[in-house]
């Protein structure tokens, strides 16, 4: 599948997003152990931590952790705190935190923290200021980690890693580039069958590729030996 019927597919299910709002009192109801601001159900600001459920919104905001499950948000998801939960679905997110989440698909989004997930769809960019770790992560714009990369049946186009260790297990990357760090050497683990289309460069000079049997890397490798 090239990446124009990967972004198509994508796009298709993110036109779910255009569902109709949930009523005053259905909004109401679905804070639970929070408080909200003033304003219209369609856009509320949370102060304390939340759980909500099967919530639809055009905008959100919380001031502290969240707790989620099925939630919908039109535009923009911001979290001044950590977030967890299952199927989140926003055309953006901004988490000043870490992330954990099961099933999420959004247009971009920021992480000012580790991000750890299965199922997640990302149509345009996304920068992790943590660790990345999980399973069927599709990126089809560029990704950015401040720390390590660990993924299992990934679909990365360009990705930039600032970590010292990282692996893919049966997944797909464009381009890798390691940015130099303190450490003396940054690893790249590619097992399975992983195919990186593109090139591997580490800046440092210092990397190390551990390429499995049936892993492949078609472009150049810069900057770095490569161990079997």
């Amino acid at each position: 599948m090239n990446n124009y019927d990967r972004v198509s597919i994508l796009k298709i299910c993110m036109s779910a997003l255009i569902i109709s709002l949930p009523s005053a009192a259905q909004a109401d109801s679905g804070l639970n152990g929070s408080k909200m601001a003033a304003q219209t159900s369609a856009h509320p600001v949370v102060y304390g931590s939340s759980q909500l459920k099967d919530m639809t919104y055009d905008t959100l905001t919380v001031y502290g952790a969240l707790d989620f499950t099925n939630l919908i948000i039109q535009q923009e998801l911001k979290v001044d705190g950590s977030a967890h939960g299952k199927n989140l679905k926003c055309q953006e997110f901004k988490i000043n935190g870490s992330l954990a989440v099961d099933q999420l698909e959004a247009h971009q989004g920021l992480v000012s923290g580790s991000l750890t997930g299965h199922n997640i769809s990302i149509l345009k960019d996304l920068s992790v200021e943590g660790s990345l770790a999980g399973d069927r992560i599709t990126v089809l714009g560029r990704t950015k980690i401040a720390g390590n990369l660990s993924v299992i049946g990934g679909d990365f186009t360009d990705i930039d890693i600032e970590g010292d260790a990282s692996d893919l297990t049966d997944s797909r990357a464009a381009n890798i580039h390691f940015k130099k760090v303190i450490t003396d050497t940054q690893k790249l683990y590619l097992r399975g069958k992983t195919i990186v289309s593109g090139d591997i460069v580490f800046e440092s000079g210092k990397g190390e590729i551990y390429l499995g049997t049936d892993a492949v890397i078609k472009g150049q490798v810069k900057g770095a030996t490569i161990k079997k």
